[in-house]
Order: structure tokens, then sequence, then C-alpha cells
């Protein structure tokens, strides 16, 4: 599986987080900010350079500001959710995963 590894530190907004997803992932100029767009991208694929299966491993999440580390957690948990339902409507999910790590 391949394993995306992504470096907080420097993050300062859930735009910081977004544009690093973004370069790592190679989504298009055009990709949304949305967690819709997240889900769509990310589980569903053709949109991404990178699709399936792959580990998002984020580092130094200790370092962001707390709204921050929220917006981190939150899109994980989102994506979880999205692939449960995934797995329920289709029997299937897509093999993608988060690690936060402090």
């Amino acid at each position: 599986m391949r394993l995306i590894e992504l470096d907080a530190a420097g993050w300062r907004d859930v735009m910081d987080y977004y544009n690093a997803l973004k370069r790592a992932l190679g989504s298009p100029a055009w990709h949304g900010d949305s967690v819709d767009a997240w889900i769509d991208s990310m589980l569903y694929g053709g949109i991404n350079r990178i699709d399936p299966p792959y580990v998002i491993r984020i580092a130094e999440v200790s370092k962001c500001p707390a709204e921050l580390r929220c917006d981190i957690d939150q899109l994980a948990q989102v994506i979880r959710e999205a692939r449960e339902d995934q797995r329920q409507r289709y029997g299937k999910a897509a093999d993608v995963a988060f690690e936060i790590n402090p």
C-alpha cells in the first residue's frame, strides 16, 4: 500500500492542510475544498493522479493550531464514515486511511 507522508509542523490553517494534501495526491487545479470534494476525489477516484489504495500519514500535528487539529481530525472521520457508507451500498470501499501522529 502506498504511504503518503505529510508534515503538519508549518501549517497554520485549513488551506495549508488542503494544499499539502492536493500536492501529495496530485489533485487538479480545479479540485474543490469542501468535504464532498475530498470524498469524491479520494474514494471514487479518477480525479487525482494518485488513486487508492493509500495511507495518508500526517506528522507533527501537535504543532498546529487547535482549530486546524480539529479540521485534520474531521476530514479523517468523514472519510472513515464515507468508506463505511460505500461498503454498505456497494459491498466494498476504497482503501484510504489516515494516520494522525502528534
